[in-house]
């Protein structure tokens, strides 16, 4: 099997698809699915400008030990607001399925950024405590 080129894709291009029996609507009379790439996305930047945490009612924090705290908190807060949305997800709420996979992959990342912080943070106390005094 070859794997086309982008330029080739880039065009209209035609891939076979199975045909089913009863659903003409999936696919053309001769099995194939027509699909037609944009040559270009445009980048559309946000007009909102970021708005400083003391105007959140959040303080910046001043040092290290409040910094790790404060990213401890907001990986708590994602996986809160991600379970709260699965939770409404599977009781039937009015939360779509897709909003509530993005939050439990937004919170598997926060939560693995965070075990990467501590893992580098062992390691360099690690390193430290090596040197000879």
């Amino acid at each position: 099997m070859t794997i086309p080129s982008l330029q080739a894709l880039s065009s209209a291009a035609t891939l076979p698809l199975p045909t089913t029996q009863g659903s003409p609507a999936t696919a053309t009379p001769s099995g194939q699915f027509n699909f037609q790439i944009p040559k270009s996305i445009e980048f559309q930047p946000s007009t909102k400008a970021p708005q400083p945490l003391s105007s959140l009612g959040l303080h910046e924090p001043t040092t290290f030990g409040h910094l790790m705290q404060q990213t401890v908190r907001d990986v708590n807060q994602v996986q809160k607001v991600a379970g709260e949305k699965v939770r409404d997800v599977l009781q039937g709420g009015a939360t779509p399925v897709h909003e509530a996979m993005i939050a439990v992959e937004e919170s598997s990342v926060a939560f693995t950024m965070l075990t990467e912080m501590r893992n580098k943070l062992l390691d360099s106390y690690q390193e430290v405590m090596r040197i000879p005094v």
